[in-house]
């Protein structure tokens, strides 16, 4: 819808709805790790190794002995993936969770099974004033606004290869796409003085993108599915429960995130994963056991004291210019200028962070592994992924630049 409000003031506003589908997803279709393909077998041949190497004839006398739930592992006990997204491994049929076909290794299906939806409201103002205040020739000006949600199956629809959250629910996690930015205000204009001089400016302030929790991967090694697999996919590091895909900032706050770490670390940290429970459910230990081995979801370090959180985005550009027409003193065509400008790129030189994840940038870590860098463990000190470190001279939001030009228009 559009509107004209006065002689040179037009508004408008566009509601835009697009669904992406068949959207490409990975997973492994022999699931690998997963806590439904225990090998009773196999599992019996893993502790018995594990026993034998500690001198032992029985569980209670490994515990005794200082064994750990990544010594059973080692010995086959675990994931030959290691619980993490797929690797494609050499198949091991070995392994007590070797997959629902032991003979193959990890394999890697590329489904089309994805979806994404974006819907935004978009406003804008724009106007072309002549002659508006005595010493200016004119001023052309527009603001826009767009309210907008982007939900997808995976953080990054466009990649190539994008593993799914789960390998056996594949549509189970959906939420706010990477690039997803709820409130984007974007200001730009040209004022024409009287003799020539040129104001051009462009301001822009976009909403923080979000960023998906996960559990951070405690060993990367065999024994991962009894650690952080809390779907029982074989694939560990999972999606923080009771938080989805892009959740913080999209629902977590940061002023939130604490608060819901420690409830995870009351509610989940300490139980058994599904690939713990099936070994119970099997008879080969008990919860008690386990707990001493330290198969058990481990606990999530909360957040210090001035954490910070995935920052806006805010640019300020400014273009100064000045056309001279040397046919006042020189017999050439009137339509030959030459134009000197100065151009300030984010002209009050605020400091922007967290860029959209590319091959040199990124926003702060969604894993939750407490340290610098991550969600969980970043004051504004610890920040080292601002605009323009590593994202190239020309990338917006990059520290105050100035940049000095001459056009010759004909």
């Amino acid at each position: 819808m559009q509107q004209q409000l006065t002689k040179t003031l037009f508004v408008s506003a566009d509601y835009v709805h697009n669904t992406n589908i068949h959207n490409i997803l990975v997973h492994d279709a022999n699931l690998v790790g997963a806590a439904q393909t225990l090998n009773v077998t196999n599992a019996r041949a893993a502790i018995a190794s594990t026993e034998s190497a500690f001198g032992c004839v029985t569980v209670a006398c490994t515990i005794a002995g200082g064994a750990t739930i990544v010594d059973y592992a080692n010995n086959g006990l675990g994931s030959q993936a290691a619980g993490l997204p797929q690797q494609f491994v050499v198949p091991n049929g070995g392994f007590a969770f070797a997959g629902l076909n032991p003979n193959f290794g990890q394999i890697g299906i590329i489904s089309t099974v994805g979806r994404s939806v974006y819907n935004a409201l978009q406003l804008r103002a724009k106007q072309n004033v002549a002659s508006p205040l005595p010493g200016i020739r004119g001023i052309n000006w527009q603001a826009s606004y767009s309210l907008s949600r982007f939900n997808a199956m995976s953080p990054d629809q466009d990649a190539s290869l994008v593993n799914v959250a789960d390998n056996i629910a594949l549509t189970r996690f959906y939420g706010p796409n990477n690039l997803d930015r709820t409130h984007m205000v974007t200001l730009a204009g040209t004022l024409q003085v009287k003799g020539g001089l040129e104001l051009s400016w462009l301001g822009r302030i976009y909403s923080a993108l979000p960023a998906t929790l996960r559990l951070p991967v405690t060993c990367n090694c065999a024994a991962e599915i009894f650690l952080t697999d809390l779907t029982g996919d074989g694939s560990g590091g999972d999606v923080l429960p009771g938080t989805n895909l892009g959740s913080f900032g999209h629902g977590v706050s940061r002023g939130d995130l604490g608060k819901v770490i420690s409830g995870f670390n009351s509610n989940t940290a300490g139980s058994l994963t599904p690939a713990s429970q099936a070994l119970v459910g099997a008879g080969l230990f008990t919860a008690q056991q386990l707990r001493q081995l330290g198969a058990v979801v481990p606990n999530i370090v909360t957040p210090p004291a001035g954490q910070v959180g995935i920052d806006n985005f805010i640019a300020d550009d400014l273009r100064i210019s000045w056309p001279i027409h040397p046919s006042r003193w020189l017999h050439v065509p009137e339509t030959i200028a030459f134009i000197p400008s100065v151009d300030i790129f984010n002209v009050v030189n605020k400091a922007n962070f967290d860029p959209p994840t590319g091959l040199n940038t990124s926003t702060l870590r969604g894993t939750l592994d407490g340290t610098p860098g991550s969600l969980n463990g970043t004051t504004y000190a610890d920040r080292t992924n601002r605009y323009g470190l590593g994202s190239g001279a020309f990338s917006q939001g990059i520290p105050r630049a100035v940049q000095f030009g001459l056009r010759l228009d004909f």
